[in-house]
């Protein structure tokens, strides 16, 4: 074609397969004027068409569609955005308006919103087949199918950041503590390591062990009864003195925390360990007491967002492993894993929604505990299903590597929580 006259330059487009299994080719010609295309209408495209039927007879049919260019009054003028020369109101090259002129406001919002009001828009068709058809969008990304859709990374930051957001302002958020209850079982445990090693110091000592144990059980009795003596005179103080008693006792509080270690806790990695000494061990331990735990709550939920995506290269390694004869690359399966863990993003927060509507309108708790246990439910089926649309194996089979992706999300995500923990720990 690019051989006869006025034929200026060519287009190719990804072949795709319709519903009834044939494959459309298209190509897109642009001429140098009408009068070439005129020519070629009356010479050579008969010619060209009646050799495609010599060719192949009835397994082809073709069609055609002529856009005329429309004159922006600008000759010769080049796109702003990659400098390619204008032949219309969009570059030809990388889409972007001719018209240089300032846009409204109006257009910026409908830039901004439109798709979320427009049913065909590329954010509908994404999100409808990303919850209603698990593995769909995989494979048809896979097939070359991509301009309908939007793109899964891209996809994908968006509804993680969207889960966070939510997450952030609907959920428990950086304002999470160390509840009372849990902080004073805490405390009491030590105070039980304590008698105890009490008890054992006195029986090497020499002294019988029921002995030794009526001596720690007294001593103990003792120190809370002293405890609650202070607490009650403090109570029946001076209103003049009560400030400076309250002052007291918050910088005492700050003081009495379980966190004074004899010794340094052994995690039994010597690498770990070397990380936190004593001292440090004890300060790490007075600072969580001190604030319930909140700043180390706030760098656990700024480190979320890499923790989950860390998930995603260690399961695309393991789908790697069990489809050594797809002929897939790492990044086709990587893919498949984005789009689930997408699902999720998108799931998860739809049930935040859900759950802060409900209790607003005051609704029983009842709906929002059925409603979470079926959307977790509906977790595993979506990634068997999606596991079948991918890879076209057997029940079976599908089933039994859905078993080690589920054994293998289990051991990845504790191998990045550990990881992220010691990381936020070693930078406390």
């Amino acid at each position: 074609m690019l051989a006869l006259p006025g034929f200026i330059e060519a287009q190719y487009f990804d072949p795709h397969r319709e519903d009834d299994g044939h494959w459309t080719h298209t190509v897109q010609y642009i001429l140098s004027n009408r009068d070439a295309l005129d020519t070629y209408l009356e010479n050579d495209a008969p010619r060209m068409r009646q050799d495609g039927i010599d060719r192949f007879g009835d397994a082809m049919s073709s069609s055609r569609s002529i856009r005329e260019v429309v004159n922006t009054g600008t000759p010769d003028a080049q796109c702003l955005n990659c400098g390619a020369t204008l032949r219309g109101q969009y570059c030809w090259n990388c889409g972007q308006r001719g018209n240089t002129r300032l846009i409204s406001l109006g257009e910026l919002i409908r830039d901004a919103f439109g798709d979320m009001f427009e049913l065909d828009s590329r954010l509908w068709r994404t999100l409808i087949p990303l919850v209603a058809k698990p593995g769909h969008l995989t494979a048809e990304y896979l097939r070359g199918r991509r301009a309908r859709f939007m793109p899964p990374f891209r996809m994908y930051l968006v509804l993680s950041f969207l889960f966070f957001l939510l997450s952030t302002m609907l959920g428990d958020g950086p304002g999470i503590t160390i509840n009372d209850d849990v902080a004073e079982g805490i405390e009491e445990g030590f105070n039980e390591a304590r008698e105890a090693e009490l008890v054992e110091d006195l029986e090497a000592s020499g002294i019988p062990p029921e002995v030794a144990a009526d001596v720690a059980a007294r001593t103990a009795e003792a120190a809370e009864a002293t405890l609650a003596l202070t607490n009650e005179t403090t109570t029946e103080a001076p209103a003049e003195a009560e400030a400076d008693a309250a002052a007291d006792a918050e910088s005492a509080q700050a003081d009495d925390t379980p966190c004074d270690f004899e010794a340094p806790q052994e995690t039994g990695v010597p690498w770990i360990d070397r990380q936190f000494p004593l001292d440090r061990q004890q300060r790490l331990c007075e600072d969580v007491f001190r604030d319930k735990g909140k700043r180390l709550v706030e760098r656990w939920i700024d480190n979320a967002p890499v923790a989950a995506l860390a998930v995603l290269p260690l399961m695309a390694l393991l789908l790697k492993a069990m489809y050594p004869l797809s002929r897939r690359y790492y990044v086709e399966h990587l893919l498949m894993l984005v789009h689930f863990h997408s699902f999720l993003f998108l799931l998860w927060s739809l049930g935040l929604t859900f759950n802060a509507v409900t209790l607003a309108l005051g609704l029983p708790e009842t709906i929002v505990i059925i409603v979470n246990v079926l959307g977790w439910l509906f977790v595993p089926v979506y990634l068997y299903r999606s596991i079948r649309a991918v890879y076209a194996q057997g029940r079976a089979a599908s089933l039994a590597k859905f078993v080690v992706m589920l054994s293998g999300y289990l051991v990845a995500t504790i191998l990045v929580i550990l990881t992220t923990f010691l990381f936020i720990i070693a930078t406390y």
